[in-house]
């Protein structure tokens, strides 16, 4: 069935919840369970027990301190979660990790008051937790009693937080859970309490447009902190600070290229773009799935109104790109951008870039594996069931080449420890084949890579079958004066099967 059918037939029974409707009889208590708390030691300390009444919807379990609430009001709020959560998986290609769920379901834990959690509203990043403080007394509960259409956003932003399973391929974290948090208000029709907000940062990327202001000022840290966009008298525009500004913009996108639609298509193109830290690179790949999400070159929009830093070299080139092909990747489109335009990370993306002098600089031992100096040495989750070892009838070039199996779902890797300058870019390259590697865990989205330990960033995951593909990332050493190159088939939280192949890889300083 075509994503995009089914897209819109899914979510049909979710466009249409009436806020305040009960989509079934009122919901009862359970009886009490054990909760995890984010913060164990401030429920010891304050006496409060820990078994929570859970209240269970189809997706969303909540959890209340106590059974003494009307069915009917918590009817809502599960089938106001549960839509919610429920919308959220249509729009974002890989699920959060599993944690702190209650019969297979996801927990939403009504904690007492904001010193047991990390404010009003806390969720975990990339996996299942969300505890809300402001539920008792005349907080969410009374509010949704005294006006079923109402409903606080900060529930879906936490889930944004939740979701946010694109690790350094979008920096905006924040950005993307109060992007999102409208998307849920709107979609499941909820009254915001909060509209002038919501006006605000609607209003912040027009503010923005009519600045001087540029991209690295405004959607970066590399600017000021805190409201990015002046006023007329030079002072800051409130709701202008670097996640509002991706916010405003997201929403504008989302009006005038397709909706919910075209926000499902933007999330999923994400997850092939490149991780890196490098704003540049960042924001092209932005433009990049906006454009293959909207099926046109939105670049004349992100660089007339916004000012992204694009050059007309590369400009150009974007503008030939036929954005309606029904295999159109960000990746390719990065890689077919003039490369003497383009920023650091996406010149070592290419192969060409390891030139034979640069070789000779190689910081890794037997990056090639043809000399059998047991530089390598073999880590794994779980030990039975994989093959790791230097094998002579694959390679990219030469005789031998480095394989990982995983027989069962697992993580393994190969390290080498490094000695290296510190505050030093470096780059880390090579190729990787792939067979079979399949994502077996709930949201893990990371399959054969190259990574460092202690660095955020990774080269492209390759998952499924691939020939021989030339993966890179470009890095900083910080203070370190070692590191440890890892060869890796899965990762943490991201448990794989199948087997992947590693051969001349490279860590080089960064320029050549």
């Amino acid at each position: 069935m075509p994503r995009s059918f089914a897209f819109g037939l899914i979510l049909t029974a979710v466009w249409h919840l009436v806020p305040g409707q009960l989509l079934s009889a009122p919901i009862q208590p359970g009886e009490p369970v054990a909760y995890r708390p984010m913060r164990p030691e401030i429920w010891k300390q304050k006496g409060t027990s820990t078994q929570l009444i859970p209240w269970e919807g189809k997706r969303v379990v909540v959890l209340t301190t106590t059974k003494d609430l009307d069915p009917a009001i918590m009817q809502i709020f599960v089938d106001r979660l549960d839509a919610g959560w429920e919308l959220y998986s249509q729009l974002v290609k890989y699920p959060p990790s599993n944690y702190n769920l209650h019969n297979g379901k996801v927990t939403v834990a009504m904690v007492p008051d904001p010193s047991y959690t990390c404010g009003l509203g806390c969720g975990s990043i990339g996996a299942t937790r969300v505890e809300i403080a402001g539920f008792y007394g005349n907080g969410d509960y009374a509010h949704v009693r005294k006006n079923p259409k109402v409903f606080q956003h900060y529930y879906f932003y936490e889930f944004g937080r939740n979701w946010h399973t694109f690790g350094h391929r979008n920096l905006w974290l924040t950005g993307f859970a109060v992007f999102m948090r409208n998307v849920c208000m709107d979609t499941l029709g909820c009254v915001d309490e909060d509209q002038k907000v919501r006006d605000a940062i609607e209003r912040a990327e027009d503010l923005y447009s009519k600045s001087s202001q540029d991209y690295l000022q405004t959607f970066t840290s590399a600017g000021r902190q805190g409201d990015k966009v002046l006023n007329a008298q030079g002072r800051p525009v409130p709701l202008t600070d670097i996640n509002c500004m991706y916010a405003s913009v997201m929403l504008k996108l989302r009006r005038d290229y397709g909706g919910n639609e075209w926000v499902a298509k933007f999330y999923s193109h994400i997850f092939d773009c490149p991780e890196t830290s490098n704003p540049k690179l960042q924001a092209w790949s932005w433009i990049i799935c906006a454009s293959c999400a909207a099926g046109q070159d939105l670049t004349p929009v992100f660089v007339d109104r916004w000012r992204f830093p694009v050059p007309d070299k590369v400009r150009q080139a974007l503008a030939q790109v036929d954005w309606k092909a029904g295999d159109i990747s960000p990746l390719k489109v990065l890689l077919s951008l003039p490369v003497d335009e383009a920023p650091p990370p996406l010149v070592a993306m290419h192969p060409e870039f390891l030139t034979a002098n640069l070789k000779q600089t190689n910081l890794l031992v037997d990056g090639s594996f043809e000399e059998s100096k047991r530089a390598w040495h073999p880590q794994a989750f779980t030990a039975e069931a994989r093959r790791m070892l230097a094998v002579p009838d694959v390679s990219h070039d030469g005789q031998r080449s480095l394989t990982i199996e995983c027989r069962v779902q697992n993580d393994a890797r190969f390290e080498q420890k490094v000695k290296v300058k510190p505050k030093t870019r470096y780059v880390l390259c090579g190729w990787i084949k792939t067979r079979d590697v399949q994502l077996r865990e709930p949201g893990g989205t990371t399959g054969a890579v190259l990574c460092v330990e202690g660095v955020s960033i990774k080269t492209t995951s390759l998952v499924g079958d691939h020939d021989w593909t030339w993966v890179a990332m470009v890095f900083g050493s910080e203070d370190k004066t070692t590191l440890k190159v890892c060869a890796r088939l899965g990762f943490n939280a991201s448990t794989v099967t199948g087997q992947a192949w590693f051969d001349d890889l490279a860590l080089v300083e960064w320029p050549p």
